[in-house]
């Protein structure tokens, strides 16, 4: 056999050794990720969707009273609420007051939870000259929480778009997700929270927003676990193959 040969054995099984260790270690994360989280599957949630063709509640922060209607718009098969950038920074945010309120619920396990618990929404921002008679030159999107004891924390950008991408006629789109520990919204609990999203650019852009939860850290399906085992038999059956056929 030529050098070259066991190079490409020994690369190939030491492959399958990585593979079958990856997949080992991701499989105990999986079945820690469940036993971590498995209690808060059925924790409180929220979710604003926006299906029912308004904006559920989305108001515009410290402003009293606030009689603001955000416009909610059918957009790829899904019912979107439409924050306009107006320069006031902090457009839009969804406050509620009251324990036994959902979102103030949801906010509570959130902050007993911080770990586990997400804050995320989807966004879509069209920047052809038929939605945006003005693109300028950047967009940042950011978010904000204050709760009724006066606390405040503020990210200022999660993310945001240059003048390439606000001049190039397309549309962008995906979703933003972290949880309550990474993003700092940390507190004690109380009976209101407001959450916010700041608009921060020198264009006109609307801004839509889907499915906006504060939930539970994903827990992987069973299919991923079978997955696992899936991959560490494939793995092994390789290797024993392997083995057997040096043998012969």
């Amino acid at each position: 056999m030529s050098s070259l040969y066991h190079v490409e054995q020994n690369s190939i099984h030491r492959a399958l050794g990585f593979l079958r260790k990856t997949s080992r270690n991701l499989c105990i994360g999986v079945a820690v990720a469940l036993t971590a989280v498995g209690t808060s599957a059925s924790a409180a949630t929220i979710l604003f969707d926006f299906e029912d063709g308004t904006d559920q509640g989305l108001s515009q922060p410290f402003v009293s009273p606030d009689d603001t209607v955000f416009p909610v718009s059918l957009i790829g098969g899904s019912q979107r609420v439409g924050v306009l950038n107006t320069g006031g920074y902090q457009e839009a945010a969804f406050g509620f007051g009251g324990l036994a309120d959902p979102f103030v619920v949801a906010v509570n396990a959130a902050i007993a939870d911080p770990s586990n618990y997400t804050f995320s929404y989807d966004y879509y921002i069209d920047t052809s000259p038929a939605a945006t008679s003005t693109p300028g030159t950047f967009l940042q999107i950011g978010e904000y929480f204050n709760t009724g004891d006066g606390t405040y924390v503020q990210n200022g950008t999660v993310f945001e778009l240059g003048f390439t991408e606000l001049n190039s006629g397309n549309v962008f789109s995906g979703t933003i997700s972290g949880t309550f520990a990474a993003r700092g919204y940390l507190a004690a609990p109380v009976d209101f929270y407001r959450i916010g999203f700041i608009l921060n650019g020198d264009g006109n852009q609307v801004v839509y927003l889907d499915n906006v939860s504060v939930a539970p850290v994903a827990v992987p399906e069973p299919g991923s676990m079978l997955l696992c085992a899936s991959v560490i038999s494939a793995a092994g059956f390789v290797t024993y193959r392997k083995r057997k056929a040096s043998k012969a």
